[in-house]
């Protein structure tokens, strides 16, 4: 790899951040409703050459240039035309080679490409619809119990969430059968079919020259050898000739007349080798121009293909980011508007709502005041009370209270004649009677309940 100079890394850097500022410039005309969304996909103006392949451009390796042996690098910020590639690859030895070997990476770029939005379509679906089936789910228990802190703001983001999901399935959905991955793999298919086609066209071309040269090879060894046995047999005649001077014989003559046979028929052979040697030249000159001629078809078709498949690959990559784009751009705008209403929440709000929705009944105020013991049981005159701790006008005055209560008199008459019997069948005059405690519990005391408390049943 060539070194790196610094005034390509600051021109690099410098692209790098010209291309930041306007995309962060846009986004923000965005976010403020100052810009169409498509615009986001145009290159600002006066900027039209700032490309990721431009920028690129400043350092070797990274560009677009032929990598072709002997070539040096090439500033591609231009960019030369589709009749100066092909002249430069007609020129470069082994020029197909590098077009068809370009032809197939981008077959297998492309397969590369169908593989990973293959899988990240899969992951967006699951992680959509797991989505879904999470906001289903605690769309009903989230906004269960109103008047919840941020209940409105978790409400509208699970609102949010589920159209995101529907929008990632949809969009999901659209790349799969219609703008990317359908149509980058039929692309990808018709690709590979004519790169073999092109390719096997190349291969017969070679193999009729490849065939012309070894037919060109074994005619002129034919023809060497030929020619050297014609030397022979006319190096052969010749002695031949010198000898019958010197004596003329029948046997000499006949020797002389088949030697000049036999170079006459080398002759003829060396001929016939060089008739043929000749014409596998011609073949030869023909099959390489052929060959050439091919050469330029080749190469055009297979520029032509390479145009093709960029551009299948341009409509699905802009189709694909544009799809993304749209799918994604509101996400930034709900995120912060969320945020900046989750600021205005001021503290206990939700719960002062809550207390005053509530039809409240004003509370009661409860008195604690002594109230003293009330007994239920009207005394017999014949039985002698027991001292007690208690007092006795204490006593008196609740009897006498209790015999004016209405239905008093009743109880209290029939309750001295149940003394009367008592005392009468005790026998005698005598009382006969269990004596009651004379502690009472400290319930008792303050009970201050309605509840009576009767004395024991007397025996007799």
């Amino acid at each position: 790899a060539l070194p790196i100079s610094e005034a390509d890394k600051r021109e690099f850097e410098k692209a790098v951040e010209t291309i930041a500022v306007a995309f962060s410039s846009t986004i923000s005309d965005l976010l403020m409703g100052e810009v169409d969304s498509s615009t986001l996909l145009s290159l600002p103006p006066g900027d039209k050459t700032q490309s990721v392949e431009s920028l690129y451009g400043g350092i070797p390796g990274h560009g677009m240039e032929l990598l072709l042996p002997g070539s040096t690098y090439m500033d591609t910020t231009g960019g030369p035309s589709a009749e100066e590639v092909d002249i430069m690859l007609q020129r470069s030895e082994g020029g197909v080679y590098y077009a068809l070997n370009y032809a197939k990476n981008i077959a297998k770029y492309m397969k590369d490409l169908i593989y990973y939005l293959e899988k990240r379509t899969t992951l967006e679906m699951e992680f959509a619809k797991g989505l879904q089936k999470l906001v289903n789910t605690c769309r009903q228990t989230i906004t269960q119990e109103a008047h919840m802190p941020f209940l409105s703001i978790y409400s509208l983001a699970l609102e949010q969430d589920g159209e995101y999901g529907c929008g990632v399935l949809q969009a999901a959905n659209t790349l799969q059968n219609q703008t990317f991955l359908q149509p980058l793999a039929m692309r990808r298919l018709e690709h590979e079919k004519r790169r073999k086609e092109i390719k096997e066209q190349w291969a017969r071309a070679q193999r009729k020259l490849q065939e012309a040269e070894s037919n060109l090879r074994k005619a002129k060894q034919t023809y060497m050898q030929r020619s050297e046995e014609h030397e022979k047999a006319q190096f052969v005649t010749l002695k031949a000739e010198e000898e019958h001077h010197s004596t003329s014989s029948g046997a000499a003559n006949k020797s002389l007349d088949k030697k000049r046979r036999l170079e006459e028929d080398a002759k003829g052979k060396a001929d016939e080798a060089m008739a043929t040697y000749r014409t596998c030249i011609a073949d030869a000159k023909t099959q390489k121009q052929e060959l050439e001629d091919v050469k330029v078809n080749v190469l055009r078709q297979i520029q032509e293909v390479i145009k093709q498949s960029d551009q299948t690959l341009k409509s699905a990559t802009i189709s694909y980011y544009q799809i993304m784009h749209m799918q994604t751009a509101p996400l930034p705008v709900n995120f912060q508007t969320l945020c900046e209403s989750s600021k205005l929440y001021d503290l206990g709000q939700q719960y002062a709502s809550y207390v005053r929705q509530l039809q409240r009944v004003d509370d009661r105020e409860t008195l604690y005041d002594f109230e003293p013991y009330t007994p239920q049981v009207t005394w017999s005159p014949w039985i002698r009370p027991r001292k007690s701790s208690f007092n006795t006008s204490d006593t008196n005055a609740n009897s006498s209270s209790e015999s004016k209560e209405p239905g008093s008199s009743d109880v209290g008459s029939a309750k001295d004649q149940r003394g009367t019997n008592v005392e009468r069948r005790g026998g005698r005059g005598h009382q006969v009677h269990k004596s009651w405690p004379t502690a009472i519990s400290d319930t008792d005391i303050a009970g201050g309940s309605n509840s009576s408390r009767k004395p024991p049943d007397r025996k007799s």
